[in-house]
């Protein structure tokens, strides 16, 4: 007894030591947990929410884009709860395409792209693949102009143009940037020879916004491989590009393989079934918003805007679609079928460019607002 003289400072001190590292330990691992069980919660968000589209559409058979609230308030999605904030709830979008069987024995199959917007996530899925990346689709709009005037003072564009054709975004947005959009402009053989050194890295890309135009069928010269999946990069990492007339494009144009890959940044549906080859010179707005607004007033909605002749050309937006083509010689009433002007996430589509690089005051104050647009909204704050 005489020698039971319990445990020292030092012993002590060590096995508080000990408790401390398993506890940090404990935390660490209960932390992983936690972001794995947040991760686990918006991704089967997005797959109820497919899913929920797929028994919507059944019964309305016609309808191509479905928002969460509408799903929601049907009853065929069970809830809006955001799994990473208690007490607010997600909003987002499934758009959904078709893929048409090669012969009668195949069926056709419905694809589902859903954006999930939540407060601090902002993801896009695609199924029955299910992919996803980064896309600011969520932010689209409203978003306070003044408040984002005040934080952007300069937007950074790289045009790639055809070297065999020509090049004037520079000289449009010199004339009609506000001072605020600065091109610099880089031939596409170049581009294609050394794509990452023009985009740069995640976290650090060169510039806010890539833009590929403006020329008939972009003198039918294709991406690279290599810059092909460079971009795919880019725009999955959340960057933000513009293409133009038939870059992405399902009929003819030198076959634009690899831009082709790309259609799912714009959520084009590329149907060479759908030509639309109508010319026209008359475009009109078929939605207002922030885009139509700043910095130039484009008109109302409803109302028609002139353009050089252009065409639709196997190009169908699933996105947002802001101008279409106008005129008596349309083949469709669809405005998805005879898109001018559309955009998705980060990224638009418009079909300046087939009348050999020219464009009409109006068209360039468009492309400077689309530009605008697709940028600003990424300094919203979440």
């Amino acid at each position: 007894m005489k020698n039971n003289k319990g445990f020292s400072l030092v012993e002590l001190l060590a096995v508080i030591a000990i408790l401390g590292i398993l506890f940090g330990l404990g935390l660490q691992a209960y932390s992983v947990y936690q972001e794995k069980a947040k991760k686990d919660g918006y991704d089967t968000m997005a797959k109820s929410a497919s899913q929920a589209a797929e028994e919507y559409i059944m019964e309305h058979p016609a309808v191509t884009e479905i928002d969460f609230e509408t799903l929601f308030s049907s009853g065929f999605l069970s809830s809006l709860q955001d799994p990473g904030s208690r007490g607010e709830e997600c909003t987002g979008k499934v758009n959904v395409t078709t893929t048409k069987g090669s012969n009668d024995v195949e069926l056709d199959e419905n694809n589902y792209t859903v954006a999930v917007c939540c407060t601090n996530y902002n993801y896009t899925y695609e199924f029955p693949s299910k992919e996803k990346h980064i896309d600011k689709y969520c932010k689209a709009q409203p978003y306070d102009i003044e408040e984002i005037k005040d934080k952007l003072k300069e937007i950074k564009v790289l045009n790639v143009y055809p070297k065999e054709a020509g090049n004037n975004l520079k000289t449009w947005m010199d004339t009609y940037g506000k001072g605020i959009i600065k091109v610099t402009p880089v031939a596409l053989s170049d581009f294609n020879a050394n794509p990452e050194s023009y985009i740069g890295t995640s976290g650090n890309w060169n510039y806010d916004e890539i833009v590929f135009g403006f020329w008939d069928c972009y003198a039918s010269k294709d991406l690279s491989a290599k810059a092909a999946e460079e971009m795919s990069k880019y725009l999955m990492n959340g960057g933000a590009a513009i293409f133009g007339h038939d870059t992405i494009t399902a009929n003819g144009c030198g076959s634009h393989v690899n831009f082709n890959t790309l259609a799912g940044f714009v959520n084009l549906t590329l149907n060479s079934g759908v030509r639309n080859y109508k010319s026209s010179d008359k475009v009109k707005i078929q939605k207002s918003g922030v885009f139509t607004k700043y910095p130039y007033d484009i008109e109302k909605e409803g109302e028609e805007l002139r353009i050089p002749t252009s065409h639709v050309y196997g190009q169908v937006a699933n996105g947002d679609v802001w101008i279409t083509f106008s005129g008596p010689n349309m083949e469709s009433d669809i405005p998805a079928n005879k898109i001018y002007l559309s955009t998705y996430g980060n990224n638009a589509f418009i079909q300046t460019g087939h009348s050999n690089g020219k464009a009409t005051e109006q068209e360039q104050q468009i492309i400077a607002n689309i530009i605008f647009y697709m940028v600003a909204k990424q300094y919203v704050e979440e």
